[in-house]
């Protein structure tokens, strides 16, 4: 909690991207930036981890929000649409 509160203060926000693959440094940058424009934050920090199940685009977490990019939920989303 104390980390929480430290970092609403601080204007700072984690997030966590997940991807099917190791992301490019001037992806991870632009995620970065994106994040913070979204979240008004000053600084973001970001951890990385790879998903072999997205099989493809990211997923990117912060706060109460996760932004879902992966071609797994899209093709999921596809499915859900044909079977209606």
């Amino acid at each position: 909690e104390f980390n929480n509160f430290w970092n609403k203060e601080k204007g700072i926000v984690e997030a966590e991207i997940l991807s099917a693959k190791e992301l490019d440094k001037e992806i991870v940058k632009l995620l970065n930036n994106y994040i913070a424009k979204l979240s008004g934050a000053k600084e973001v920090v970001l951890s990385e981890k790879v998903d072999k199940n997205l099989l493809g685009g990211v997923v990117v977490r912060y706060g109460d929000k996760v932004l879902d990019g992966s071609l797994k939920t899209k093709i999921e989303n596809l499915k859900n649409e044909l079977t209606k």
